[in-house]
């Protein structure tokens, strides 16, 4: 006898023959669990409360025959194994039983002599049937899962010139644009008609190979949509062979690439980009003359960066357009013409009027967009100069004039590139400035060798703090200045040596400093000199030698950067005001990211009013705020407001942790940090706030 295939399994066994039924129980209690019944409407409602592997039913029973009973079962239990064991049936009972789903029909021997092997290979063999179907059934599922989740086409097509789709995924319209069945058997296109003209043939001869070789293939190429935009997809696939070794067809997978590919060209751009920036900063180093810079930074950009315009302007002012000092790429008279396309109404939104004035950098990413259209952008776009960005050239608080970069492509300039774009633009602005300063050294240097008058002149009359050293840092002459910004008297200072004028702590600095200064011949730095009244003082120091009465001299020009330091300190006493602010609110704050809508900060009343931590908080979406019925209201309003830059107020509902719902007002801004958008909200408890009860529409 066959035993049992894993653990024991629970047999429901109905018949009207109480014999029958203790026989069986005995005869394989040590095989199956075995639940015995005489009724077939107590069988029905075993069913329905419990879990059996297969059902035994006699034929001929007085409350209904076991073909009424197999019947029902199927109804509700399509797929229960039922077996029929019985002596009274005959083979019209068996033929209709078969129809009707019976796994199996087996007759009793006389004097009920069950046949207990038949019966054992027969339960056995049900079971096993049972759990392949699921086995294949599961199978056939995940494969389904799998297709549907698979962000791409799946497919079967011939091995001919057209493709020809056997079998495609629904994710297809997706992927091109069309349905599956617009391609089965080129019904409505074929799927060769949408590969890019251009790389048709490159993927006939791939797969071909790869046919012929008996390998899979791989490989990226273009779609034309429907509607007729272009698209990177990546496909891998194999042939299927029969067993003569003939093509029977080509399965395979066709994955949407366009992220990757865009994210491929624009990290090679921004590596241009990169390289255009390295040599530009070498050529400041060597090059003297700022119109020969000026050119030579926008042919190397131009070259590197692929981009269609690039061109330098001068001036500081606010009113006045920056003269065109240096350009390089596609012009066609577009900078003769730019002081014809400006005027009072086009310059309100003009990037380049906006990037000097404002001392900040502006894109515009599609000019051909602008409503109504401007002479400046309308002159652009004549010559296919679709986007741009205008950036200031800045070094401290002087703005020398704007590099202005554009491309023939729309959307053309990222985050990224715009970053590295500003570095480049402050690099530029200090090497203007290092030329200036170089020729205000010579020239003073000059001065001082052609005419001690001229020299003491300009010493006294200078309007930045003047030393005159000996190479060892002994204080030898000083200008008023000097005097002023250090409290000192002029005799006073000549009884100094530099090293008094610094910190203990900074003194070590002289020994490297005055070997450098020696070998170079002049410096430039940071560092702090002390009043005599014991304060502390910021300067930028930097210095020259010059040949003086027959010896060498350090001439020292001296910078107080206190009012700037002061500045960077009242930012950060404004930041720290803020936050005391943002912490001893009476209102629920809440701070998160406009793309993410991810909760990034809260204050103590926030977490008071969810009955929550901060670190609950922290880290979860806007939304799981509010009960689920007013979740997508509330983040399309979000969303919509955000997407505007406006602010919002808007009366809603959310859920505490403990699941108690309080109506709040809230009343939310969106502002930026380092090119990121956030939002923040202010959350009013109305049980607390009697003034906002009233109201019950959202406002702008």
């Amino acid at each position: 006898m066959e035993g049992k295939l894993a653990g024991k399994y629970r047999i429901l066994y109905v018949d009207d023959s109480t014999d029958a039924l203790t026989l069986m129980k005995i005869k394989f209690m040590d095989i199956y669990d075995i639940i015995p019944t005489s009724s077939p409407k107590k069988a029905l409602k075993i069913l329905d409360e419990e879990r059996f592997e297969v059902v035994i039913t006699d034929y001929n029973m007085p409350e209904m025959n076991g073909l009424e009973l197999l019947k029902k079962i199927k109804e509700k239990f399509p797929d229960l194994p039922v077996i029929f064991y019985t002596g009274q049936g005959n083979e019209e009972v068996a033929r209709e039983a078969f129809m009707t789903g019976v796994s199996d029909y087996l007759t009793k021997g006389s004097f009920e002599i069950a046949p207990w092997e038949k019966l054992t290979n027969a339960i056995n063999n049900a079971v096993k049937r049972k759990m392949s179907e699921e086995e294949i059934g599961e199978s056939r599922r995940k494969f389904e899962t799998l297709i549907q989740n698979i962000s791409g086409m799946v497919y079967r097509c011939k091995n001919d010139r057209d493709w020809t789709m056997e079998f495609v995924s629904e994710n297809t319209a997706t992927l091109t644009g069309y349905k599956p069945e617009e391609f089965i058997d080129n019904k409505i296109i074929s799927f060769n008609q949408i590969i890019h003209p251009e790389d048709r043939e490159m993927i006939w001869e791939k797969v071909s190979k790869a046919v012929r070789d008996h390998k899979p293939f791989s490989f990226e190429y273009r779609i034309i949509m429907k509607g007729g935009r272009n698209r990177h997809v990546w496909e891998s696939g194999s042939a299927v062979f029969d067993r003569e070794g003939n093509v029977i067809a080509l399965e395979g997978v066709i994955l949407d690439d366009t992220k990757r590919k865009k994210a491929e060209e624009k990290t090679k751009k921004l590596n241009r980009v990169l390289m255009a920036v390295s040599d530009i900063n070498q050529l400041s180093v060597r090059e003297k003359d700022p119109i020969r810079l000026l050119q030579g930074a926008c042919e190397i950009l131009h070259d590197f960066g692929k981009y269609h315009l690039v061109w330098v302007g001068l001036g500081e002012g606010e009113l006045s357009y920056p003269t065109p000092a240096a350009y390089a790429g596609f012009d066609e008279g577009y900078l003769e013409n730019l002081l014809f396309a400006s005027d009072d109404n086009s310059n309100a939104d003009n990037p380049i009027f906006l990037s000097i004035k404002e001392k900040s950098p502006y894109v515009r990413k599609n000019l051909d967009s602008i409503d109504p259209p401007k002479k400046w952008s309308i002159e652009a776009t004549k010559r296919n100069l679709v986007s741009m960005v205008s950036i200031p050239m800045l070094y401290r608080d002087r703005t020398f004039g704007v590099f202005v970069v554009y491309s023939d492509v729309r959307n053309a300039f990222t985050n990224e590139e715009v970053s590295v774009l500003i570095e480049l633009s402050n690099d530029i602005a200090y090497a203007l400035q290092a030329i200036e300063d170089e020729e205000a050294r010579k020239k003073a240097e000059e001065m001082i060798k052609e005419s001690e008058i001229r020299y003491r002149t300009l010493f006294n009359e200078a309007n930045e703090a003047i030393y005159l050293e000996t190479i060892d840092g002994r204080i030898i002459d000083v200008n008023p200045k000097a005097c002023e910004m250090l409290g000192y008297s002029k005799e006073e200072m000549l009884m100094l040596a530099v090293k008094d004028l610094l910190p203990e702590s900074m003194r070590y600095i002289l020994p490297p400093l005055i070997e450098k200064i020696t070998r170079e011949g002049g410096f430039r730095q940071e560092a702090v000199n002390i009043r005599k009244d014991g304060i502390v003082i910021p300067v930028e120091v930097s210095g020259v030698v010059i040949e003086l009465e027959g010896g060498k001299r350090l001439l020292t020009f001296i910078r107080d950067l206190t009012r700037q330091k002061k500045t960077t300190e009242a930012l950060i006493r404004s930041e720290k005001k803020y936050r005391a602010l943002f912490e001893s609110s009476g209102d629920a704050i809440f701070i998160a990211e406009v793309d993410t809508g991810i909760i990034v900060e809260v204050n103590k009343q926030a977490e008071i009013l969810m009955e929550m931590t901060r670190e609950e908080i922290v880290g979860i979406h806007q939304s799981k705020l509010h009960p689920p019925y007013s979740k997508d209201e509330n983040i399309k309003t979000f969303k919509y407001h955000a997407s505007q830059e406006k602010s919002m107020d808007q009366k809603s509902e959310i859920i505490t942790k403990s699941g108690k719902f309080i109506q709040v007002w809230i009343s939310a801004s969106v502002f930026e940090v380092e090119g990121k958008s956030f939002v923040q909200g202010i959350f009013k408890d109305f049980s607390r706030c009697k003034e906002y009860k009233g109201k019950i529409r959202t406002t702008l």
